[in-house]
């Protein structure tokens, strides 16, 4: 408050006092922004932005939800369909006669599912071991045993007839005995599949050369008959190009797994091999032979190398694994099947093997598949990303005696 005193008015009196006030602006409100840092203010403004974005985008997902139909209908209430047919039974049956109910499953799965089947059941004679897909695989033989055994109808087709009629050819055991050696006997003559050393008393003193092994010949005639003692052909159109044919060549392997031959350590190994040379010369006596233990001693060290050889090789093509030629294809994908076979040329092909005479295998192969008139320059040849398989191979062919692989081929074929 101030007084201003001024001049006197004329009047001589004086003048009143006058009080002014100032008030100073009023900046509460302002206060807490003044007083932040720029760090402070800069995340204020950060924060006030990213709630008003989200309260846009809330308001635009309610807009965009209300706008469609968003009706909704609840499922039936869950009904429990309980099957009383025949086979639902026998299936309920099976799995319960299989389990041990008693058991925690949380603790033992296996003994609460499987628990009764394991007391209950035994490995077959035939069988190392069994499980529940091989008494399944039993039950199936019996039950088709049965079905090939019942006479044939008119309205059967071709196809099951012939079925039956191999399945009654097998089962006539007097009629297979009485011509099953003199057959062999005939297949193996020296003009067709070649002579067995072993049974031919010539050959004891007459030597088996190469030129009398005559292995192309002998290779041909035997993938003709389901075997492939040393490597695969499998012959098919090309599928990336119809007009080609292709020739896949896999590895072989000895007629038992790899592991029967090379685990000297284990006992069960060695008496598989054991009783795999009783069998070879039983064999070959019940077919004329007289002493041949030697030869099939020579026989079975020849197939521990082979052993030696076909499992060097890495990729387990068809055929690889026991029963050679019996063994399947197993290939996870296209890309890894492809990445594990090379294409050749066949003249590539006589260099890694220059030993056989690949144009007149090949063009034997092609001739028994019915396809004499196919051209060499429509064949895709491929093999194994493994090209010294074939190296390996014929390095022990070469330093094996003649007789020995005849014997072998042979064998392989009986």
């Amino acid at each position: 408050t101030c007084t201003q005193h001024g001049i006197a008015p004329a009047d001589g009196k004086r003048p009143p006092h006058e009080e002014i006030t100032f008030t100073p602006p009023d900046h509460s409100h302002c206060y807490w922004w003044l007083h932040r840092t720029s760090l402070e203010r800069a995340l204020t403004v950060t924060c006030v932005l990213l709630l008003v974005i989200t309260a846009v985008l809330l308001v635009v997902h309610l807009i965009a939800t209300s706008s469609e139909d968003t009706r909704w209908e609840a499922p039936p209430p869950l009904t429990r369909n309980t099957c009383y047919s025949p086979e639902c039974i026998r299936a309920a049956a099976a799995i319960l006669e299989r389990a041990q109910m008693h058991r925690d499953p949380c603790e033992d799965f296996d003994a609460f599912a499987c628990g009764n089947f394991v007391h209950q059941h035994s490995a077959p004679d035939d069988h190392y071991y069994t499980n529940v897909l091989i008494s399944m695989q039993d039950t199936i033989f019996v039950r088709l045993k049965k079905l090939l055994e019942e006479p044939t109808t008119l309205n059967r087709t071709s196809a099951v007839s012939k079925v039956k009629a191999l399945y009654n050819s097998c089962m006539n055991t007097s009629n297979v005995e009485e011509g099953s050696v003199a057959k062999l006997k005939e297949l193996l003559r020296e003009d067709y599949l070649g002579v067995w050393p072993s049974l031919e008393r010539a050959y004891q003193r007459r030597p088996v050369t190469r030129s009398s092994l005559a292995l192309e010949q002998r290779l041909a005639l035997l993938r003709v008959h389901g075997v492939e003692p040393f490597f695969q052909l499998h012959v098919g159109q090309d599928e990336r190009n119809t007009s080609m044919h292709v020739i896949q060549i896999f590895s072989g392997s000895p007629v038992l797994r790899s592991e029967f031959y090379l685990n000297e350590t284990d006992v069960r190994c060695r008496e598989a091999l054991r009783l795999y040379r009783d069998t070879m010369v039983q064999t070959a006596r019940l077919l004329g032979a007289k002493d041949p233990e030697q030869d099939m001693e020579e026989v079975v060290e020849f197939e521990i190398q082979f052993a030696n050889v076909s499992h060097s090789n890495d990729f387990d093509g068809p055929g690889s694994g026991a029963g050679g030629s019996n063994g399947s294809a197993a290939n996870d994908s296209s890309g890894s099947y492809d990445s594990a076979m090379i294409s050749v040329t066949l003249t590539e092909l006589h260099d890694m093997a220059p030993e056989l005479n690949w144009t007149s295998l090949l063009r034997r192969v092609m001739d028994y598949a019915g396809l004499q008139n196919t051209d060499e320059s429509s064949l895709n040849l491929t093999i194994e990303n493994d090209s010294n398989y074939m190296r390996r191979l014929f390095d022990l062919l070469n330093k094996t005696s003649p007789r020995t692989l005849a014997n072998y081929l042979s064998w392989r074929f009986v």
